[in-house]
């Protein structure tokens, strides 16, 4: 792969519910509804954002400079099955974007990326029931790439081209593996429950898809920190 800031400086110049119907006993209403809500199939939204760079060992040599965090939206659709009471799966699709920065000399430039995400995480908590859960989760995501930009600045001047432009040429995979790992905490909160929780992604391919000699070791990295809101399906 060309380098990126190299690039920019000559242009320039993402269980059905079975809960059953309890009686709660008048002295533990609070924790007899938290723990009916963990037998729950819940869904909704989650929102957050992306502390994206890129990894691998030719990472510095394909941007041109030591790779620097980018900032990007990560929103969508959380679906959680229960699984007993102190576990969960969580999966769902995430619209996400990902990529690198690189400055040097005057020069900033970067490849930025869009992805569709399917992340599935398996999540552990404390089984006592509560309306205030911290949790743990491990698992990973599937990502279905939807763009690609090279884009730089010089000067004020700035420049963005897609990755397959003949001008840069360079083949970028269309799908993206990572493993995941992260913590967050789950409040009850009227009648649903909202999830916050951060996450630390490490590509396990590189986004280059050039074979031979040619090819580039360059992945996906970065934290991802967000906050949902998840309501039960159902009744």
């Amino acid at each position: 792969m060309k380098k990126i800031l190299g690039a920019s400086l000559i242009v320039v110049g993402l269980v059905v519910p079975v809960a059953a119907r309890s009686q709660i006993t008048p002295n533990k209403p609070a924790a007899g509804a938290a723990a009916a809500r963990t037998n729950r199939v819940m869904f909704g939204p989650w929102a957050g954002a992306n502390f994206a760079t890129l990894g691998g060992k030719d990472a510095a040599a394909v941007l041109g400079a030591p790779a620097e965090t980018r900032t990007g939206l990560a929103a969508g659709g959380v679906l959680q099955f229960a699984l007993g009471s102190s576990a969960f799966l969580r999966t769902g699709a995430l619209y996400s974007q990902r990529g690198g920065d690189a400055s040097s000399g005057g020069v900033t430039g970067g490849i930025h990326l869009t992805y569709i995400e399917v992340p599935v995480m398996l999540g552990l908590m404390p089984a006592a029931a509560s309306s205030f859960r911290p949790f743990l989760m491990v698992g990973g995501h599937v990502g279905f790439k939807l763009d690609c930009k090279v884009e730089g600045s010089s000067g004020g001047v700035g420049v963005s081209y897609k990755c397959d432009d003949p001008a840069l040429g360079y083949d970028i995979r269309s799908m993206d593996l990572a493993l995941a790992g992260g913590a967050g905490v789950m409040l009850t909160a009227g009648r649903g429950t909202v999830t916050i929780d951060a996450r630390y992604v490490l590509g396990m391919q590189s986004i280059d898809n050039t074979s031979g000699a040619g090819a580039s070791d360059i992945k996906n990295r970065g934290v991802t920190v967000g906050i949902g809101y998840l309501m039960p399906l159902g009744k």
